[in-house]
């Protein structure tokens, strides 16, 4: 876990990941408190397939109003084996010369205030 003030200074570092047993094909639910919630934030979901191949996929939350989210795999028998939450700050990222840091859509990229993440163990049934 990592958090920062909201313009990505003043950080605290912990090393410690927390960690779940979940069955294959199984989802994970996750809850996140108001101070995150309610502010732009992003899951990444790793999971492996099927055929044991890792997979990544995310997805961004603005509206303030998405309080859970449920990181289902994509088959009865694939596992999940990372979930992460990035709070989105109010800075953007720059380069060493200032200039922002663009996508490649040409959009701004924000500075990343903080970070949790999740470790899946496959649970022996």
């Amino acid at each position: 876990m990592s958090y920062c003030n909201e313009l990505g200074r003043d950080c605290v570092n912990h090393a410690e990941m927390a960690s779940l047993s979940v069955d294959s094909g199984d989802p994970v639910q996750i809850s996140l408190p108001d101070s995150v919630a309610e502010t732009p934030w992003k899951v990444i979901v790793e999971y492996r397939t099927a055929d044991g191949e890792q997979r990544q996929k995310g997805e961004v939350f603005t509206g303030g109003n998405q309080y859970a989210y449920t990181a289902a795999p994509p088959g009865s028998n694939s596992q999940v084996l990372v979930v992460e939450i990035q709070q989105i700050g109010a800075a953007y990222a720059t380069n060493k010369q200032g200039q922002p840091l663009l996508d490649p859509e040409g959009n701004r990229l924000f500075r990343v205030r903080g970070v949790w993440s999740l470790q899946v163990e496959p649970q022996n049934t």
